[in-house]
């Protein structure tokens, strides 16, 4: 069964083909207004009283799309959009709202494109970009380490839906090192910043600052348990 997601994404390309647009012809990004504006057919729908929306998902899967080209995941040729689109995918399969499943979609474009504060505010509205926000590191000129410490301490106090993102993002994560290790073995950690060790360090405390939020989030449970797949039992 085709997810809501996949069927978006089926979508998105047929109708880009049915309006002859190109990709840079839609996302102009020197008017982050036009995403406001424009009535382009396939990020737009009426609701019950007939009043014209913008579909948050599927705008968030060009939006992605366009922002991540020519990025790859690390050590390989996957292109980098499969994980947004992953993480979006869970957390729709969660029963999340759109704008969780939006924000999920756009996860990284904070910290891995050139995208900016203001063009996620315009297209996607303020608790969007709050958060996408919410699930992005602080400045990557800092540590690693200190980058790790201050996501980690600051799991307790997010509110459910920023929890969901970021676990879904991390579950996702690490469910790829954990097909790759059976594929390729331990030469895997070498795609990473940090190694093995350091890797154990960051995702365990992920799954110790979140015991308390089990019973709000499913997703927080299967993380616990992919940390000791991977990383084996304490």
């Amino acid at each position: 069964m085709r997810t809501k997601i996949g069927i978006l994404l089926i979508k998105f390309r047929k109708n880009l083909l049915i309006a002859n647009l190109k990709l840079s012809d839609f996302f102009n990004l020197k008017s982050a207004s036009l995403y406001a504006t424009q009535p382009v057919q396939y990020v737009l729908g009426k609701n019950k009283e007939g009043k014209i929306v913008r579909n948050l998902i599927e705008l968030a899967i060009g939006f992605a799309a366009f922002k991540h080209t020519g990025q790859v995941r690390k050590g390989t040729s996957i292109p980098y959009i499969s994980h947004p689109f992953a993480v979006g995918m869970m957390l729709q399969q969660a029963g999340e709202s759109e704008e969780v499943i939006a924000a999920g979609i756009l996860h990284d474009t904070l910290e891995d494109t050139a995208t900016t504060e203001e063009e996620i505010r315009t297209v996607f509205g303020e608790q969007v970009l709050l958060l996408v926000k919410a699930a992005s590191e602080p400045d990557k000129s800092r540590p690693w380490e200190d980058r790790k410490r201050h996501t980690v301490s600051k799991l307790a106090a997010r509110s459910r839906e920023e929890l969901a993102i970021i676990v879904a993002d991390k579950l996702h994560n690490l469910r790829s090192i954990r097909l790759d290790l059976e594929e390729t073995g331990e030469e895997v950690w070498n795609r990473f910043n940090r190694g093995k060790e350091q890797q154990e360090w960051y995702y365990r405390g992920i799954v110790n600052a979140l015991i308390s939020r089990h019973r709000e989030l499913a997703m927080a449970e299967e993380l616990k348990e992919e940390v000791a797949r991977v990383f084996g039992n304490q």
